[in-house]
C-alpha cells in the first residue's frame, strides 16, 4: 500500500477522496505528484552532503521523480494511490502524509489513511514511518485510537518491514527501547527513542521540533 496526499484546497471548498488502483496510475498522474512533492515536501539538512558524496546539498529541496516513485513506492500491482482534492486548483499542494501548516487540522491525512485501511481486506497491522506528530495522530485516528501494543511492535516490526518489501525501509535497522537497541547518537538516556527505524533520510525537522515543543 502506498498513500499519496494530493490536495488542491481553498478555505471553503469541500474535499473529495479517490482511490486509484495500480493499473490506472498513469505517468501523467505521477508527474503531477512529483512536481507538487518537489515544490512542497521539505529540505535536506547538514548531514545529507556527508552521506551522498556531496550530491545532496544542505538547504536544497528533497525531490522525487516519476521513475523513483515507481521504484520506491509503486513497485508491484498491490500498491495504490489515495487522492484528496477539490475542484479549485488555484493552490495545489502535495505531501506524502505530512500536511503543510495551512491545511492541518482538517482531518485530511486521517481520512486518507482510513480509506487505505478500509480498502484492504483482513488488515493485520498498520504503521507509518514518520516523525511528524500530526502524521502520528492521523494514523491513531485512522485506527480508532486503539491502544498501541509495544510488545507486538517489538516482536513483529522487522518481519512486517520485510513482508511489505518497501525498498527504502525493508532492510533498515530498527532502534529504540522496545528493540533493546539504544541509539548511539543520543547521549542522554532520557532522550532515547522508543521505536525508530534508521532510514538515513537527512531532512530538516524544524517544523516537527516546533510542533513537539508546543505539545
Amino acid at each position: 500500500m502506498f498513500v499519496f496526499l494530493y490536495i488542491g484546497i481553498t478555505a471553503t471548498n469541500p474535499i473529495s477522496y479517490t482511490i486509484i488502483q495500480y493499473s490506472l496510475v498513469t505517468d501523467q498522474i505521477l508527474q503531477k505528484c512529483s512536481t507538487l512533492f518537489n515544490n512542497n515536501y521539505g529540505f535536506w539538512n547538514h548531514n545529507a552532503p556527508l552521506h551522498s558524496n556531496n550530491v545532496l546539498q544542505t538547504g536544497s529541496r528533497v525531490k522525487l521523480g516519476v521513475k523513483r516513485l515507481h521504484e520506491l513506492m509503486l513497485f508491484n500491482d498491490r500498491r495504490f494511490l489515495v487522492v484528496a482534492e477539490t475542484r479549485s486548483l488555484e493552490k495545489d499542494q502535495f505531501e506524502l502524509i505530512v500536511v503543510c501548516s495551512a491545511h492541518q487540522g482538517r482531518g485530511v491525512a486521517g481520512t486518507l489513511l482510513s480509506l487505505a485501511k478500509n480498502h484492504i481486506q483482513d488488515v493485520v497491522a498498520m504503521g507509518l514511518v514518520s516523525s511528524h506528530p500530526h502524521a502520528v495522530m492521523a494514523i491513531c485516528n485512522a485506527c480508532n485510537r486503539i491502544p498501541i501494543n509495544l510488545k507486538f511492535m517489538a516482536d513483529h516490526a522487522k518481519d512486517i518491514f520485510k513482508i511489505c518489501r518497501i525498498p527504502y525501509i525493508s532492510h533498515n535497522e530498527t532502534i529504540g527501547s522496545i528493540f533493546d537497541k539504544p541509539s548511539s547518537q543520543m547521549v542522554d538516556s532520557d532522550e532515547q527513542p522508543v521505536s525508530l527505524i534508521k532510514t538515513d533520510f537527512f531532512v530538516v525537522h524544524k517544523e516537527v521540533l516546533t510542533i513537539l515543543g508546543n505539545i
